[in-house]
């Protein structure tokens, strides 16, 4: 039965909470809808970025400055999704997720804004690799 219906609405959250007692349990759901690719996605609410839930929904993101245990930099553009009527492209590793959020990691948009960051860091890119301290041994190498 349940007892309570809260609706809680800020800026970046919109969550719902129904309290039901079951004996003496107290049970709240926490739970938001997201797409992603077009592929429906429910979770609990927990503050997390969309390059966080793309990783346990095994959808792969480039990055190169995200890192789970440093503060969010979100300077590398690597990881640039594109969101439903949003006029720009966001960066995963800033951008909270929101309820009924729909994200696209695919389009030719973000393609072409990955392409063009890659392009500017290979551009810029020293061109001494045999006295570099990395000898030559980058994962990203092309």
């Amino acid at each position: 039965m349940v007892d309570t219906l809260d609706l809680k609405f800020s800026p970046f959250r919109v969550s719902v909470q129904v309290r039901c007692w079951a004996g003496k349990k107290k049970i709240i759901y926490n739970k938001m809808d997201f797409w992603i690719d077009g592929k429906y996605f429910q979770g609990e609410i927990i503050n997390k970025n969309i390059i966080q839930k793309c990783f346990e929904a095994r959808i792969d993101i480039p990055f190169f400055c995200y890192h789970e245990a440093l503060n969010i930099a979100g300077s590398c553009r690597m990881c640039l999704v594109e969101i439903a009527n949003s006029p720009k492209l966001v960066a995963s590793c800033a951008m909270p997720l929101m309820n009924d959020m729909k994200i696209f990691t695919l389009t030719e948009r973000v393609k072409k804004a990955r392409e063009s960051v890659l392009e500017f860091l290979l551009v810029n890119h020293p061109l001494d690799c045999p006295i570099c301290d990395q000898g030559g041994d980058v994962i990203y190498k092309i």
